[in-house]
């Protein structure tokens, strides 16, 4: 069973958020805040496409639909 607690526009969000990070480090770089950037974009990338954020897990917050129908 695969547990994801992030929805797909989430999914997407981090992945353009993740790129946008990592083109700002490749344009600064070298320096500290290019590094940081790049921590940014890995953590973005790798939870884009895991589909599981380790902070919503530890706050209870999940953005993925869930399926609420019932048997009758």
């Amino acid at each position: 069973m695969t547990f994801t607690n992030e929805s797909g526009l989430d999914r997407i969000v981090r992945l353009f958020v993740a790129m946008g990070f990592a083109i700002a480090a490749w344009a600064m770089w070298p320096g500290a805040w290019a590094m940081a950037f790049v921590i940014v974009a890995a953590i973005a990338m790798v939870t884009a496409l895991a589909g599981w954020c380790p902070s919503y897990t530890l706050f209870g917050i999940s953005t993925k639909r869930t399926d609420t129908k019932t048997a009758a």
